[in-house]
């Protein structure tokens, strides 16, 4: 049960849950990368509280084999139950058009651009993360749609290069194994993450509760 306002003690204890216990062994390279991550879980949660777009949420490492997909599957999978729904880039903003809105039909919590390549340069995109609604025109006919525009979106890759407009609307969380390579690392808490979150996901969802709990009791405050 997650109490109406929880203590100092209790937050403390969530935080250490997640970050440390669920999440301490993807090698976040700073303080700003775990804060990050964690407003990833928490935006999931309490996105019907925010009326407005949420920033894109960017997981960055110098090398393959960090750990980032496995680290979005983890947070969808908590949040949401199910692993994130993923996108390709496209190569022009005509197909990154379509390629959203084929994404938003099924209305998703969560899409996923993964080990994304190019330079993340797109007008639609750019576009997209300031609207609530999106709206195109239906393949092969004349009529327009509106779709909801309230997914978390999601990008991975090394070392991502992204435009001007599209780094303003992003928070980044880099990751950094700091060896030549980190798929060969071993001696994890949990091995197999993924069945482990599955398994303790009323934990986990507890946990992240409280933080947003807390917000909620403080008057929603910013920063």
């Amino acid at each position: 049960i997650v109490p109406e306002r929880p203590t100092r003690d209790l937050v403390a204890a969530a935080v250490e849950k997640l970050l440390d216990d669920w999440l301490g062994d993807f090698p976040f390279a700073d303080e700003a990368a775990r804060a990050h991550v964690l407003a990833l879980l928490i935006t999931l949660i309490v996105r019907d509280l925010v009326p407005g777009p949420v920033p894109l949420f960017v997981v960055d490492a110098p090398q393959p084999g960090t750990g980032k997909s496995l680290l979005v599957s983890a947070i969808a999978l908590a949040a949401t139950g199910r692993p994130p729904a993923a996108m390709t880039e496209g190569r022009d903003d005509d197909e990154w058009r379509k390629r959203i809105t084929a994404a938003l039909l099924p209305s998703p919590a969560l899409v996923l651009l993964d080990n994304i390549r190019a330079r993340l340069d797109s007008g639609a995109f750019s576009a997209l993360l300031t609207s609530t609604t999106w709206e195109d025109r239906v393949l092969g006919q004349t009529r327009i749609i509106a779709l909801p525009a309230t997914a978390v979106w999601v990008v991975t890759g090394n070392n991502v290069l992204l435009s001007n407009e599209i780094a303003r609307r992003s928070v980044v969380a880099r990751l950094d194994a700091q060896c030549e390579q980190p798929w060969r690392r071993e001696g994890f808490r949990h091995p197999e993450l993924l069945a482990w979150t599955r398994e303790h996901r009323h934990i986990l969802l507890a946990a992240a509760l409280t933080l947003c709990r807390a917000w909620v009791a403080e008057g929603r405050p910013r920063g």
